[in-house]
């Protein structure tokens, strides 16, 4: 508890990185992750889940049809990514003690957040540092700078300026390895983190999207194969979840489980499973009512009231970016001009057509209001 009231006055990225430090070096020294106390705590932590969603903003409805009978293997429970409750949701609906696989922890490292992780059980790693943006911009922006400085006609200060931004350069491109090298290793920790939790006999909870579903086109965003790689190596059954969200309101569908046979190929167990997770979100949307074409109304409206409804509930670092940067991305696959990055670049020109039309509507309303209260 004192290292954590420590950590709280730490900036951010430093604690970031402390973090990966530690991992790092309990790994080394062969300490193992230990859950044994948090699944103590389970019963507990799931009255305190239900407590708190009695004071918070989100509903939470399970419309789970069949009670599937579970076997003795360690499952991975597989969660859509709907929005900023659906942690809590899932984990309640569930109803099992399950270790959370959370990539880029970041401000969750501080706070109520933190503690309540904690009490759960997690497993972290870091996806990307955002200290690579910043240096990949810098590299850029000096060979750019060394470029011209070469044209330039042979002089001490020429000469002087171009070793100086030559060893910049160096060392930027040698912090940037160092780092990328850094994250690469601390996704194997997880990953063997995971496995060996599994082999102990605890429960995994994961989203295999590996980031909010904003795209409403999809049921399913596609999936990481991480979750069928470690059901196969540590023999555990995969239990698929729907989960779709209404406003403030959450609602879940739990699949039955799922054996997956040693020999199965990860990419098309992933995509079998991927239709199994549609198919159950598919089920919340007919429970809810599909509605017709004039109920659903304007598109370009409703697209961007759908992205909105999500991310209001963010907090600032995970923004839309982010959310398209860590999602699964098919390198094989073109947009075609319909695809996820033509759905976000659709939706960056109706954000603006909507706030050029404010500009003129709202300061109209504004006078229009003052003339009729002159009038009465």
């Amino acid at each position: 508890m004192i290292e954590w009231i420590k950590e709280q006055g730490m900036p951010l990225e430093e604690l970031i990185i402390k973090k990966r430090q530690e991992r790092k070096e309990n790994f080394e020294k062969n300490k193992h992750l230990n859950f044994k106390k948090q699944k103590s705590m389970h019963n507990i932590f799931n009255i305190l889940l239900k407590i708190s969603r009695k004071f918070s903003p989100y509903k939470l409805e399970n419309i789970t049809k069949e009670d599937f009978k579970l076997s003795n293997k360690p499952h991975i429970f597989l969660i859509p990514h709907v929005g900023r409750y659906d942690i809590e949701c899932g984990l309640e609906s569930i109803k099992e003690h399950a270790i959370i696989f959370w990539g880029d922890a970041e401000e969750t490292y501080k706070g109520f957040d933190s503690l309540a992780a904690n009490m759960n059980g997690r497993i972290c790693l870091d996806l990307y540092d955002t200290r690579e943006k910043e240096l990949i911009e810098s590299i850029e922006e000096d060979t750019k700078t060394l470029n011209l400085l070469t044209a330039l006609p042979n002089t001490t200060k020429k000469n002087q300026e171009i070793e100086k931004y030559k060893n910049k350069i160096f060392n930027n491109e040698n912090l940037l390895n160092s780092i990328r090298e850094s994250i690469k290793e601390d996704k194997k920790i997880a990953v063997s983190e995971t496995i060996h939790a599994l082999k102990n006999g605890n429960n995994l909870y994961l989203y295999p999207e590996g980031a909010w579903n904003i795209f409403h086109y999809q049921a399913i965003m596609k999936l990481f194969k991480g979750a069928v790689y470690f059901a196969k190596e540590a023999n555990a059954d995969i239990i698929p979840l729907g989960m779709a969200k209404y406003k403030d309101r959450y609602v879940v569908n739990i699949g039955k489980p799922i054996e997956i046979d040693k020999d199965a190929d990860e990419i098309e167990e992933t995509n079998k499973i991927r239709n199994i997770m549609a198919t159950l979100n598919w089920e919340i949307y007919e429970n809810e009512g599909l509605g017709s074409r004039e109920e659903l109304g304007n598109y370009e409206e409703r697209l961007v009231e759908y992205i909105d409804d999500i991310m209001k509930d963010s907090i600032e670092s995970y923004d839309i970016d982010f959310i398209n940067k860590t999602r699964f991305r098919d390198k094989d696959q073109f947009d075609f001009g319909y695809g996820p990055d033509a759905y976000l670049e659709r939706y960056y020109k109706v954000k603006k057509k909507i706030k050029k039309w404010n500009k003129i509507i709202i300061p109209l309303k504004f006078t229009l209001n003052k003339k009729s209260i002159k009038i009465c």
